[in-house]
C-alpha cells in the first residue's frame, strides 16, 4: 500500500505536468513525459504556497488535492478553449505501436537497457533508505515535517536559516508526509528521471536516436549527477530546471518555436523556486533580449516572458517579506541583498584585485572537479565546431562560458565578504553542477557523430 500511495502522488504531479506539457505544444510524447514531473510539481507546489498565502488554508492533503484539480481545471480549460474538443488530449494520452522483436534486440535498446537499470537503482535507494543528508535534516526535511504537524511555516519566524532557500523540495517531501508516507526521497528518482528523458528528447532534435541515449547514459553515469540522484539536497532539481530550461531557451533562438520560449522561461523561472540565490536565470533573460531586439515580431512574447520569469522569481521573497510584515520582524525585514551590502561596502581598489589569482585557482581547482571526466572530450568537441564552424553550437558554448562566468563572480564576491571564502569547496561545487548537462549536450550534439566512421559503431 505504501508503494502504491507513494507512485500514486508523484503519478499525478506527473500526468499534471503532462497536461502542461501538451497544452504548451510540446507533441513529442516522449519529451513531454520528460518535462511533466518538474512543471507539474512546480505549479502545483506553487498554488499550493499561493493557497495558504490568498485563502488561508492550511499546507495539508486537501490543498494538495485542490492544487492538482487546479491544474487539472486550467489545462483542459485551454485545450478545450483552442481546440473546441479534447481530440489532441485523447491523442496524446495514446499509447505508441508495440516495436518488433528485430528492434528491440539492438544497440539501442542495450542503452535503453542500462539507463533503466540505472533509473530502478536510484529509486530502490530512495524508496528503502531513509534521508540521511546533513542539509536536508537540517533544513529541507526538517520543513517538510514542520508543515506536516502544522500545516504552516509561520514557526520559521523564529529560525534564521528557515527561509534560507525556496520550499519546492520542502514540499516535495510534505507531498507525501501529509498523506503519512515516509518514502519523499523517491521525489528525486522522478526528477532524476526528468532530466535524463528531457535531455534524450532534446538531444534526439538534432542526432541519431543512439547518440542521444548515448548522451543521456553518460549523463545519469556522472558521479556528481548520480550522488545527487540518491541525497535529499535540491542541488539536482535546481539543475535540471535550469539546464533544461536553457536549452529550451537556445532552441528557441534557433528555430524560433513559441513551445521552446514558454517552457524555457518556465523552466528556468521554476529554477528560482527551487534556489533563488544563484543569479542564473538572468541568463535567460538576456538571451529573450537578445533575441527580441534581433527579430522585432518576437518582442511582445518576449517582454510577456520576461514578465513570467520575474514573477515566478520574486513569488518567494514576497511571500517571505509579507510574512515578516505580519510577524513584524524587523531585523529580517532590513536585511540587504549581496548587491546592496556590494554598493555600500568600501573596497579598495587592492582589496578588490587582491584575492584575484587565488579566487581563480580556487575557483578552477573545485569546478574542475565537477566537469573533469567531462573536460577533455569537450574541449575536443569544442576544436572540432571551431574548425566545422557549427554556429548553433558555439551559441550553447556561449551560453556555457556565460554560466562559467558567473560561477567564478559569485565566489570572488563571496571572498570580498568573508575570510573563510576558501573553505566553500563542496558549495561551489554543487552550485557549479548545471555545467554538466550543458557540456554532455555540446559533446553530443558536435557534428562528429554523424560522421560515417562513427555511424559504423
Amino acid at each position: 500500500m505504501t508503494l502504491l500511495i507513494t507512485i500514486l502522488i508523484h503519478t499525478c504531479l506527473l500526468g499534471n505536468g503532462y497536461l502542461m506539457a501538451l497544452v504548451l505544444g510540446i507533441k513529442n510524447k516522449i519529451e513531454a513525459v520528460g518535462i511533466a514531473y518538474l512543471l507539474g510539481s512546480g505549479a502545483v507546489s506553487l498554488l499550493f504556497l499561493l493557497n495558504r498565502w490568498l485563502f488561508g488554508l492550511a499546507l495539508d492533503g486537501g490543498n494538495f488535492v485542490l492544487s492538482l484539480v487546479m491544474v487539472l481545471a486550467v489545462c483542459l480549460l485551454i485545450i478545450h478553449r483552442r481546440e473546441g474538443s479534447f481530440n489532441s488530449l485523447i491523442d496524446g494520452l495514446k499509447l505508441s505501436r508495440p516495436v518488433s522483436l528485430e528492434k528491440i534486440v539492438s544497440f539501442e535498446n542495450l542503452l535503453v537497457t542500462m539507463l533503466l537499470i540505472i533509473f530502478s537503482y536510484s529509486f530502490l535507494q530512495n524508496y528503502f533508505l531513509p534521508i540521511t543528508d546533513w542539509d536536508s535534516l537540517a533544513l529541507y526535511d526538517f520543513r517538510a515535517k514542520v508543515i506536516e504537524r502544522t500545516g504552516e511555516m509561520s514557526e520559521g519566524i523564529e529560525l534564521g536559516y528557515f527561509f534560507q532557500y525556496p520550499p519546492y523540495t520542502s514540499f516535495l517531501h510534505s507531498f507525501s508526509y501529509i498523506f503519512g508516507i515516509e518514502r519523499a526521497k523517491v521525489a528525486y528518482s522522478f526528477i532524476y528521471g526528468s532530466l535524463l528523458m528531457g535531455f534524450y528528447a532534446l538531444l534526439k532534435r538534432r542526432q541519431k536516436k543512439w547518440v542521444a541515449l548515448l548522451g543521456a547514459l553518460t549523463l545519469a553515469t556522472d558521479i556528481s549527477i548520480f550522488e545527487h540522484s540518491i541525497i535529499a539536497y535540491n542541488n539536482l532539481a535546481y539543475l535540471t530546471f535550469i539546464a533544461l530550461g536553457l536549452i529550451y531557451l537556445w532552441f528557441w533562438l534557433l528555430d524560433s518555436q513559441k513551445k521552446d520560449l514558454l517552457v524555457g522561461v518556465l523552466l528556468v523561472g521554476l529554477s528560482t523556486w527551487v534556489r533563488a540565490s544563484e543569479p542564473f536565470w538572468a541568463l535567460a533573460a538576456v538571451i529573450i533580449l537578445l533575441k527580441i531586439f534581433r527579430e522585432r515580431k518576437q518582442f511582445r512574447l518576449g517582454i510577456l516572458s520576461l514578465l513570467s520569469l520575474w514573477l515566478i522569481y520574486k513569488f518567494w521573497g514576497a511571500y517571505t517579506k509579507h510574512l515578516y510584515v505580519l510577524y513584524n520582524d524587523q531585523v529580517a525585514l532590513e536585511k540587504k541583498s549581496v548587491v546592496e551590502k556590494l554598493l555600500a561596502r568600501q573596497h579598495s581598489v587592492a582589496a578588490v584585485i587582491g584575492n584575484f589569482k587565488q579566487v581563480t585557482l580556487y575557483f578552477w581547482e573545485n569546478v574542475l572537479a565537477v566537469i573533469r571526466p567531462l573536460a577533455p572530450v569537450l574541449g575536443l568537441s569544442v576544436l572540432a565546431d571551431l574548425y566545422e564552424k557549427n554556429k548553433n553550437n558555439l551559441l550553447l558554448l556561449i551560453v556555457f562560458l556565460g554560466l562559467f562566468v558567473m560561477i567564478w563572480a559569485g565566489t570572488y564576491v563571496f571572498s570580498l565578504f568573508y575570510d573563510t571564502w576558501d573553505l566553500i569547496g563542496g558549495s561551489l561545487q554543487r552550485v557549479s553542477m548545471p555545467l554538466i548537462p550543458l557540456a554532455c549536450f555540446l559533446i553530443f550534439n558536435n557534428s562528429m557523430w554523424n560522421k560515417k566512421l562513427i555511424e559504423k559503431r
